[in-house]
């Protein structure tokens, strides 16, 4: 791996994180092999900061207030592919509306 990637890779904050990273490389389709380019490690590290970005503006009210009920609902959808936060997300539902009283819809 190249000291380019290396330091693109560099700015990934989370130490745990970063070392996955580098140990997981994409699979480059034009050589047929899992290995770092330059360019492969800026998405990854765009993709990082676009989530935090992402993360920190939803943290808002003032953001989130401007967001359709349409987006809203992919946002849920995308993230609750991932069973854990699937599961996380109906309990707190659940406990929320039980704890105020609303009747679950049938």
């Amino acid at each position: 791996m190249s000291f380019t990637v290396h330091r693109i890779l560099a700015s990934v904050a989370d130490r745990d994180e970063r070392w996955a990273a580098i140990e997981d490389a994409p699979f480059n389709p034009r050589t047929g092999a899992r290995q770092w380019t330059p360019d492969g490690a800026k998405r990854t590290r765009d993709d990082e900061v676009a989530a935090q970005v992402a993360t920190d503006l939803l943290k808002r009210p003032a953001v989130t207030e401007h967001v359709t009920p349409a987006e809203k609902v992919r946002v849920v959808t995308e993230l609750t592919r991932d069973d854990t936060v699937a599961q996380q997300v109906t309990t707190d539902q659940l406990v929320d509306r039980l704890v105020s009283g609303v009747q679950p819809v049938d």
